[in-house]
């Protein structure tokens, strides 16, 4: 692996030798589910993914507002639905129960945030995934989300999940994103940044078209639509 030059970045990660070293020793997803994975065992499944503060705070409300963005977008309760990056179940405990006529599919790259999701006895299916679409482009969805997944995807994952997106059977793909006013770049040890152009280059390029959605969240994310030409 690359020497990683972290010395421009501010986030905490990059400034802990441990979690720094992951991203030292190993290409980037293998790296991040093993750094989520350090962080589960570490601050519970709550804290490491999708709360705003100690003991799980946010984390149950978060899941409410993206079920209710969701719906907002069309999601109704016979549909099916693909939770891209679906962490340790904060949509999941919502839209299941949701979703009494559709489906519900969660995938995660951390082994322990999905073994945390089958342990919430939900009827779902939960995936662990590589970092890629590929284990689900054979399941028709109605609505995809992913919620802080583009965030920690580099460009060269980014450009491979539109490909495998252009080959599956999908109504409508959701995402949010840290904006970057130009092209993309690295702004911290896990998190990138892209501008709507960029996401317009790589929807293009594979039979897709993407617009922006005036939506913003807690942390400052920014929401985009992806759907076929």
């Amino acid at each position: 692996m690359s020497k990683i030059d972290a010395s421009a970045f501010t986030d905490k990660a990059s400034k802990n030798p441990e979690e720094l070293k992951l991203y030292q020793e190993n290409d980037f997803i293998t790296a991040y589910s093993k750094h989520t994975d350090l962080r589960i065992d570490r601050d519970g499944p709550q804290n490491a993914i999708g709360s705003n503060g100690k003991d799980g705070q946010g984390w149950d409300e978060h899941g409410k507002a993206q079920l209710g963005f969701l719906i907002s977008q069309g999601l109704r309760p016979k549909m099916a639905l693909l939770d891209l990056g679906c962490g340790t179940g904060r949509l999941a405990c919502k839209a299941v129960p949701y979703l009494s006529e559709g489906s519900y599919t969660g995938i995660d790259i951390s082994e322990k945030a999905i073994d945390q999701c089958r342990s919430l006895g939900l009827d779902a299916e939960f995936i662990h995934g590589d970092g890629s679409l590929k284990p689900v482009k054979n399941k028709p969805f109605n609505l995809i989300w992913a919620h802080s997944v583009l965030t920690h995807t580099p460009e060269d994952v980014a450009e491979e999940f539109f490909k495998d997106l252009s080959e599956m059977t999908f109504g409508a793909f959701f995402f949010t994103y840290k904006h970057a006013d130009e092209g993309y770049w690295r702004s911290g040890l896990k998190q990138f940044q892209y501008s709507p152009a960029r996401f317009g280059e790589m929807a293009k390029k594979n039979g897709l078209k993407s617009a922006p959605i005036d939506i913003r969240w807690p942390a400052g994310q920014r929401t985009m639509m992806v759907v076929r030409k």
